[in-house]
């Protein structure tokens, strides 16, 4: 018999009944790992007692009191974990709703990579020395991050404004 873990935290808590309480010590008594478990439980049930106690010993405010007194008696449901394990391994896991996060992201990273990749084609086949004036006139200032850098940033941005306008993307989140 392997206990669960609430059956081990009512076994430390003092709650099981006498049949389920002895079933537990003989469990206790074959499992050394199982001593371990219930040690450690004792440890922090004893740490969170110390560290409780003063919240405890203080008053109730009557607002919650007023509400304990008019909420209607009945019986809730009362489920064990791991009851509620199995339902949950029972029902189907639902889509993600942020999902297509997933595919922005790598939609954007393959579109920046295409980009950086076009930019280092083209700065590959610049001319050398730029592409100066026309009829003589004397070639632009450079740029202010050098004629490689500037050439990846606008290929980069042209790369990207096209592809966009292309494929009728219109968000990004």
């Amino acid at each position: 018999m392997t206990p669960e873990d609430e059956q081990l935290m009512a076994y430390v808590d003092g709650e099981l009944d006498p049949m389920a309480r002895s079933q537990f010590e003989r469990a206790l008594a074959a499992d050394p790992a199982l001593v371990r478990r219930v040690a450690a439980q004792r440890e922090l049930r004893s740490r969170l007692a110390s560290s409780l106690d003063p919240q405890l010993a203080e008053p109730v405010p009557e607002r919650l009191l007023q509400v304990a007194r008019t909420a209607p008696a009945g019986k809730a449901p009362v489920v064990t974990l791991s009851a509620w394990r199995a339902r949950d391994r029972a029902q189907p896991q639902a889509a993600r709703p942020w999902g297509w996060l997933y595919l922005d992201f790598v939609l954007f990273a393959a579109l920046t990579g295409w980009a950086l990749a076009t930019a280092v084609k083209r700065c590959e086949t610049a001319p050398p020395g730029g592409r100066g004036g026309a009829h003589g006139a004397p070639p632009p200032p450079p740029p202010r991050f050098g004629p490689q850098r500037a050439a990846a940033l606008r290929a980069l941005d042209s790369g990207l404004h096209d592809f966009i306008l292309q494929n009728g993307i219109n968000r990004f989140s």
